[in-house]
């Protein structure tokens, strides 16, 4: 019992996390005196808007936009192993971790 409730909690704590990000919002990844980069969870409407008002405020008399992409910031790599009465099997998966870019400009 004590090890399922350890693989709840941890899967619990791990769940938060990925909503964490998927609910995340837009942040500067770097700035300067005329635009900068922001990078986003994803190109959701919840934080494209959050996006939009970060660079008005950077650049209050307008701001273009240079590019938009996808941007790999990591790997994840999940493992999922199944113990069987006379063996154990197990996979391990690995996938890229992206988040969505702006790079823009101040007029």
């Amino acid at each position: 019992m004590r090890t399922l409730s350890r693989r709840a909690l941890a899967l619990g704590v791990i769940g938060l996390g990925l909503w964490g990000l998927a609910c995340g919002s837009a942040r500067f990844v770097t700035v300067d005196g005329s635009g900068g980069v922001i990078g986003m969870p994803n190109n959701g409407e919840s934080s494209r808007e959050k996006a939009v008002k970060m660079m008005s405020e950077k650049c209050p008399n307008g701001f273009l936009i240079d590019r938009e992409e996808e941007a790999q910031v990591g790997t994840v790599t999940s493992s999922n192993t199944n113990y069987g009465r006379y063996s154990t099997n197990g996979t391990q998966t690995t996938r890229a971790e992206t988040e969505w870019r702006i790079t823009f400009h101040c007029k």
